[in-house]
C-alpha cells in the first residue's frame, strides 16, 4: 500500500533520507509519486541548489513534463495558504509542518527552478561525454547522427570494412571464417544484414564473462555415442541406419578437438543421421538420438555447422565494431548507443567517477522497468560511494515492472529485477503504491482477478522475469457508468479465411453504434498488430464512423508503403529470390502465383493441383517482362536518387490510377505520398541508395510506436486507433482489443544472454552451441528466447487492458485457423473456457475474474456507406474493393489480362570525366548551400563564426565545408556587394511575394530585400557562373520580383543578382521597376 510521509521542518536538524525503490501500478500515478519526492527534498533543503538534482526520463516530452509539474506543483503551494500537495487531495502525497520555512525553501526553488537537470538518460550521458571528451577518446565537438545518417554511415564504412578485410588486409583465418559464413548464409547481402543486425546489440558482445559455447561441451557424449554403436555388432534398422553404422565401425574419430576435424569426419554420414529410422534396440537407438541432437531431420553435424557460423558471424561483428569506431573516432560523430557505451566505459575510470558523482547529490529516474543493461549499469555506479556501497538517500527509482514492454528498444526487466533488488539490500526503502485513480472500481476488481492469474507468485526465475501482480486499490469514489459487467465479449465468427479482419471490423462498428449515445471519443481501438489495419478502416468508413490516428510510423505497415518497398527491394537486391516473387505480386506488377511459377520454373512444368500443361517460358512471359523491368529499375537507380527511382517506378507503373479506382484508393495515395515524402528527407539528409533506404524503413518499422498524449486530438468526436505500444501512458473510457490470436514476432536472430548458466544465446540463421547443448530449467538456452516473449506479451496485455476507465471489449474470432496465441492464449488463461455464444444479444455470465458479458451482434454486411447516426440499413452483399461496383463484378467474371509495362527509360551513362565531375559537384554542393545561408543571414559586420556554426549544424555541413565556407567569407567581407548590402537597410529575409505568373497565382520568396537611400532593392543569391542563357531567366525572375515589390510599396524597386560560389563572385544590377 502507499506509504504517505509528513515533513516536519525544524530547524538544524537534517532528515535521515534513504534510497527509495517505488513500484507504481497502471493508472496509480507514477510521475505524481517522483514529483512530490522531489517536492519533499526541496522543501527540507531550502539550500539545495536544484541543479544538484538529476532527473531521468526516456523521453524529452516526459523530462519536459515532469520539469513543468514540478514547477506548478511549487506555484501551487506559493500561491495558497494549503499545506499539502497535491493541493486539495484527499490523500496527500506531501505535508508540510512549517509553513513559513516551506515558503522560503519554495521561493528560493522557484527561483532557480530552470536550473533543475530534468532530461533523458542519452542527455545526461551526453552532457557527460562533453564535460570529459579527452577521457572519453572524442572530438570535445562531436556530433551525434542517428537515423538516415547513421544507417547511411554504417552501410558505407561496413563497404570499407569488407574492402580492408579481403583486399587490403586479409589473412586465412580471416579467409576462413568469410568463407565459412558465406557458405552458411549463402548471399554476401544477408551476411551484411546479419553483421548490421548484430550491432544492435553491441552492448551484449561487450559483456564479459558470457560465451557461445565451445565444441569441448558436446565432443565427450559424440565419442560416447561413436563408442557405443562400434562396440555393437548389431546391424539392424533401415539402409540408412546400417550404412551409418558400418562408416562409424570402420573410421575412427578425430583424436583432437578441433571443430573442422570433427565436421570433415561427420560430414559423409550427415543425411544418414537426419534420415535414419531409429532400431527398436536401446544402446543404438540412444547413440543416434544423440547424434541426431534433435528430432528427425536434424544431426549433429547441422548443430557444429551452425555452431562454427555462429562464431565466425559473433568474430567479423567485433572485428567490424573495431573498424566503425576508429572511423567514427576520426569523423567525430557518435550514434545513441554510442552515448551509452562510451559514458559507461569513461566510468571506468576512477578519477572521472569521482569528479562525475561530485556533479550532483541525487538521482531520480521515472520508468526505470524500460531501463537496458548499460543504462542501469551507469545508473548503479552513480549511485555508490568510492567504497562501492550505496549512499543513502541520493537514488530515488519510479516504475512498474509489469509494464515493462518495450523489448525492441532493449529494455531489460531482468536488469531491473537485479539493480532493485540490490538496492533494498543495500538499505533502500520498497514502496507499492497502490491507490488507483483511473479506474471504476468494478472494472479494476476485473483487472485484479485477470492480473493475479496471469501474473502468479512463483519462485524467482533468474532468466525468464515474470513480475508478482499486486492487487490496485480503487480511489475513485463514484463509477462513472453503470454496467452489467465491465468485461465484454464480443462475437466475431467468420466462414472465409479472407474475412476474418473484415468481420472483426463489422462486429466491432455494429457494437460502437449500439453504445456510443454519439459519443466517440469514449472508445480507442488499440492493435498488437496494424499490417491488417485497413481491414478495419474500410469498414469504419463505410459505417460512417470517424476516426483518428496520431501521426506516427504506423502507416508503414500498410499496403501501398509495403507495396512499394516491396519493389525497391526487388531492384536493390537481384539475387534475393524472396524480393522478386514478393514485388512480382505487388499491383505493380500484378502476376499470378501460376505466373511466378511458371516463370521461375523455365521449362515444361505441372502446376500443383491442375493438369494442365504449360510451355516453357518465351521472353513474352510474365515473369521475363517482369524481371527485365526490374532490371532497368536498377541500371535507372545507378544514376537516380531515391525519391528519383520513386517517381520513375509510379509514373511508369500507372500505380496512382490503380489505387485511385480502389475502394480505399485516397487511404493508399496518401500514403504513397507520404513514403514519398520520406524518401526526399533521406536525400537530403542522407542521400544512399535504394537498397539503404529499404533498410532504414525495415529498422523504423521494427520499432513500435511511442505516442505522447499531446498529440491525440482531444476535441475531435472520434474513435482513436493507436498501437497498444502507443497507448502507453494514455488511458481512455472504452478500450475495444481486436486481433487477439497474434503470434509475438520472432526475430530473424535473436541474441541474447543467460544468467544461469551464465550464456551469450544466439538462435535463428545460425545457433551456438549454448543454444542446443546449454539446460536451463528442463529446456535448452534456445527456448528462453520464446518465454521472454511471452513473458513480454503477458505484459503487453496488461497495458493494453489497463487503459480502460469503464470496460473492455476483446473481439473473439472463432475460425478454424485461429490459434491459442498472443492476446488470445491471455485471455483464455484469465476468463477460462470460452463456451459458445448464444444466437444472439448479451448473456452475462460469471467466470474466474467475475461476470463478463458474451456479445453477439447481428451483422449485417456494408456495401454502401451508411452514415453514424440515423443510418439507413445497409444492403446485405460482399465486400467492395473497387469504387465502381459494375466494374468490379465485369472484372471478377473476366480472364486475367496479358500484363503491359511501360519500359522505363534508362539514363544514359556517364563517362568517368562526367563521374569525377559530378562527385566534385556533389562535394561543393553542401559548402554552397551553407555559404548561400550565411550570406543570407549576416550582416556582413558582427563576427561571422556563431552564425556559420549555427547554420553548418542545420544544413548537416561537415568540417571540411565548413573550412571552405569560412576561407571563402574572408574574401568575399571586402567586397563592394557585401559592403553595399551591410550599409543598407535589411527589410526581410526570404521574404514571400505572391504575383501572377502564366495565368496562375504563385507565390515566390525573396532571398533579401533591402532599403537603400529610400527605395527597395531585391538582393537574388545565385550559386554557380553568371552563364549569359542563365542571367537571362535569372533577371527575368527579379524583375518581376522587383515588379511585385512596386505594385505593393507604390515605389520604385530595383534587383541585383549576386552569383557566388566557392572561387568567384558577379554582381549584376537590375534598373528600377
Amino acid at each position: 500500500m502507499t506509504v504517505q510521509h509528513s515533513f516536519e521542518f525544524a530547524p538544524r536538524v537534517k532528515a535521515s533520507r534513504r534510497n527509495l525503490v517505488i513500484e507504481a501500478g497502471a493508472g496509480t500515478g507514477k510521475t505524481t509519486a517522483i514529483v512530490a519526492e522531489v517536492l519533499k527534498l526541496m522543501l527540507e533543503r531550502e539550500d539545495l541548489a536544484p541543479e544538484r538534482i538529476v532527473l531521468m526520463t526516456f523521453t524529452e516530452k516526459a523530462a519536459g513534463e515532469i520539469a513543468d509539474r514540478i514547477r506548478v506543483a511549487l506555484e501551487e503551494l506559493s500561491a495558497s495558504d494549503a499545506t499539502t500537495w497535491p493541493v486539495g487531495s484527499p490523500n496527500p502525497l506531501v505535508v508540510v509542518g512549517d509553513r513559513e520555512k516551506a515558503q522560503r525553501a519554495i521561493a528560493h526553488h522557484l527561483e532557480n527552478i530552470d536550473l533543475l537537470r530534468s532530461q533523458t538518460i542519452h542527455s545526461f550521458c551526453q552532457s557527460l561525454l562533453r564535460t570529459f571528451p579527452i577521457e572519453a577518446g572524442l572530438d570535445p565537438q562531436f556530433k551525434i547522427i542517428e537515423g538516415f545518417e547513421r544507417s547511411l554511415l554504417h552501410g558505407q564504412l561496413y563497404d570499407a570494412w569488407i574492402d580492408d578485410e579481403t583486399r587490403v588486409h586479409p589473412t586465412p583465418e580471416i579467409e576462413r571464417e568469410w568463407e565459412t559464413l558465406f557458405t552458411h548464409a549463402g548471399y554476401l547481402f544477408q551476411i551484411r544484414d546479419l553483421i548490421l543486425q548484430m550491432i544492435e546489440r553491441r552492448d551484449l558482445l561487450d559483456e564479459t564473462g558470457y560465451d557461445f559455447g565451445a565444441f569441448e561441451e558436446v565432443e565427450e557424449q559424440i565419442i560416447d555415442a561413436l563408442s557405443a554403436i562400434r562396440h555393437t555388432s548389431d546391424d539392424i534398422g533401415d539402409d540408412l541406419a546400417r550404412q551409418l553404422f558400418a562408416y562409424v565401425r570402420a573410421k575412427t574419430p578425430p583424436e583432437t578437438s578441433d571443430i573442422d576435424d570433427w565436421l570433415a569426419y561427420l560430414h559423409p554420414i550427415a543425411t544418414h543421421i537426419r534420415e535414419a529410422n531409429l532400431p527398436r534396440h536401446g544402446v543404438l537407438k540412444e547413440a543416434l538420438k544423440i547424434l541426431r541432437a534433435g528430432n528427425k531431420g536434424r544431426s549433429i553435424y547441422d548443430r557444429l555447422v551452425s555452431h562454427r557460423a555462429a562464431m565466425a558471424l559473433l568474430a567479423l561483428t567485433r572485428r567490424f565494431l573495431a573498424f566503425l569506431d576508429r572511423e567514427k573516432r576520426q569523423l567525430g560523430v557518435v550514434d545513441f548507443d554510442d552515448l551509452l557505451l562510451r559514458t559507461l566505459a569513461l566510468l571506468d575510470d576512477e578519477r572521472v567517477l569521482a569528479r562525475a558523482r561530485a556533479q550532483f547529490d541525487y538521482i531520480f529516474v521515472d520508468e526505470f522497468q524500460d531501463t537496458d543493461r548499460t543504462q542501469a549499469r551507469i545508473i548503479d555506479r552513480l549511485a555508490r560511494d568510492a567504497s562501492g556501497q550505496y549512499v543513502d538517500g541520493r537514488t530515488i527509482v519510479v516504475g512498474d515492472p509489469k509494464q515493462s514492454i518495450y523489448g525492441f528498444r532493449r529494455a531489460d526487466p531482468e536488469t531491473y529485477y537485479r539493480l532493485t533488488e540490490d538496492l533494498v539490500r543495500g538499505g533502500a526503502e520498497r514502496r507499492l503504491i497502490v491507490d488507483q485513480y483511473r479506474s471504476d472500481a468494478p472494472l479494476l476488481d476485473a483487472i485484479n482477478a485477470m492480473f493475479a492469474r496471469l501474473f502468479p507468485d512463483a519462485e524467482h526465475d533468474p532468466n525468464v522475469f515474470r513480475p508478482v501482480y499486486t492487487p490496485l486499490r480503487a480511489a475513485r469514489a463514484q463509477a462513472r457508468r453503470d454496467m452489467d459487467a465491465r468485461f465484454t465479449l464480443l462475437h466475431a465468427e467468420y466462414d472465409d479465411g479472407a474475412d476474418r479482419f473484415f468481420v472483426e471490423a463489422q462486429a466491432i462498428a455494429e457494437w460502437i453504434r449500439a453504445n456510443s449515445e454519439g459519443d466517440l471519443r469514449r472508445f480507442a481501438l488499440l492493435f498488437r498488430r496494424l499490417t491488417k489495419l485497413d481491414d478495419y478502416l474500410d469498414t469504419l468508413d463505410r459505417y460512417g464512423i470517424d476516426y483518428v490516428l496520431p501521426p506516427t510510423r504506423m502507416f508503414l505497415d500498410r499496403r501501398a508503403p509495403v507495396d512499394l518497398l516491396a519493389v525497391l527491394r526487388a531492384i536493390a537486391h537481384p539475387f534475393d529470390k524472396g524480393a522478386q516473387i514478393s514485388a512480382a505480386r505487388t499491383p505493380y506488377f500484378a502476376l499470378t502465383d501460376e505466373e511466378i511459377a511458371g516463370g521461375m520454373l523455365g521449362a515444361e512444368h505441372r502446376v500443383l493441383g491442375n493438369d494442365t500443361q504449360h510451355p516453357a517460358p518465351s521472353t513474352q512471359h510474365p515473369w521475363q517482362t517482369f524481371k527485365a523491368t526490374i532490371e532497368q529499375y536498377r541500371q535507372a537507380a545507378r544514376h537516380l536518387t531515391v525519391s528519383q527511382l520513386i517517381d520513375l517506378i509510379i509514373e511508369t507503373s500507372n500505380i496512382e490510377a490503380i489505387y485511385d479506382a480502389a475502394a480505399d484508393g485516397a487511404r493508399h495515395l496518401r500514403h504513397l505520398e507520404h513514403l514519398r515524402a520520406i524518401a526526399f528527407e533521406y536525400d537530403q539528409r542522407a542521400g544512399g541508395s535504394a537498397g539503404q533506404f529499404v533498410e532504414e524503413i525495415a529498422r523504423r518499422r521494427g520499432e513500435p510506436d511511442e505516442v505522447e498524449p499531446s498529440l491525440i486530438d482531444e476535441s475531435q468526436n472520434a474513435v482513436r486507433i493507436l498501437s497498444v505500444h502507443a497507448a502507453k501512458g494514455l488511458e481512455f473510457d472504452t478500450v475495444i482489443l481486436p486481433d487477439l490470436a497474434v503470434q509475438p514476432p520472432s526475430n530473424e536472430l535473436q541474441l541474447f544472454t543467460v544468467e544461469e548458466p551464465r550464456s551469450l544465446v544466439l538462435t535463428g540463421r545460425a545457433d551456438s552451441i549454448s543454444a542446443n547443448f546449454r539446460i536451463a530449467g528442463g529446456e535448452k538456452l534456445k527456448k528462453l528466447a520464446g518465454k521472454r516473449e511471452e513473458a513480454e506479451n503477458r505484459r503487453l496485455f496488461y497495458v493494453a487492458v489497463t487503459r480502460a476507465k469503464t470496460d473492455v471489449v476483446f473481439v473473439c474470432n472463432h475460425g478454424d485457423d485461429v490459434k491459442n496465441v498472443g492476446f488470445a492464449k491471455c485471455l483464455r488463461e484469465a476468463i477460462g473456457p470460452i463456451d459458445a455464444w448464444q444466437s444472439e444479444g448479451r448473456d452475462i455470465r460469471e467466470t474466474l475474474v467475475g461476470p463478463v458479458a458474451f456479445e453477439k451482434i447481428g451483422v449485417v454486411r456494408a456495401c454502401g456507406a451508411p452514415s453514424f447516426q440515423g443510418a439507413p440499413e445497409a444492403r446485405t452483399t460482399p465486400r467492395r474493393r473497387l469504387k465502381d461496383q459494375d466494374l468490379e463484378a465485369t472484372l471478377v467474371q473476366s480472364d486475367i489480362v496479358p500484363l503491359e509495362i511501360v519500359t522505363p527509360v534508362v539514363a544514359p551513362r556517364l563517362t568517368t570525366g562526367e563521374i569525377a565531375a559530378r562527385r566534385a559537384g556533389s562535394r561543393n554542393r553542401i559548402a554552397g548551400i551553407l555559404l548561400h545561408r550565411v550570406l543570407e543571414h549576416w550582416d556582413g559586420r558582427a563576427d561571422v563564426e556563431p552564425l556559420l556554426q549555427q547554420l553548418a549544424s542545420e544544413v548537416a555541413a561537415n568540417a571540411d565545408a565548413v573550412l571552405r565556407v569560412r576561407k571563402r567569407l574572408a574574401t568575399i567581407a571586402p567586397s563592394e556587394t557585401l559592403q553595399r548590402i551591410a550599409r543598407a537597410e535589411t527589410i526581410g529575409r526570404e521574404v514571400p511575394v505572391r504575383f501572377i505568373e502564366e495565368g496562375a497565382l504563385v507565390e515566390r520568396r525573396i532571398d533579401r530585400l533591402i532599403r537603400e537611400n529610400g527605395s527597395e532593392v531585391v538582393i537574388d543569391y545565385k550559386s554557380g557562373i553568371a552563364e549569359e542563357s542563365r542571367v537571362e531567366k535569372d533577371r527575368a525572375q527579379v524583375e518581376r520580383y522587383c515588379r511585385a515589390i512596386s505594385d505593393i510599396t507604390g515605389r520604385e524597386c530595383s534587383g541585383l543578382l549576386w552569383y557566388v560560389d566557392l572561387e568567384s563572385d558577379v554582381a549584376i544590377s537590375l534598373s528600377r521597376a
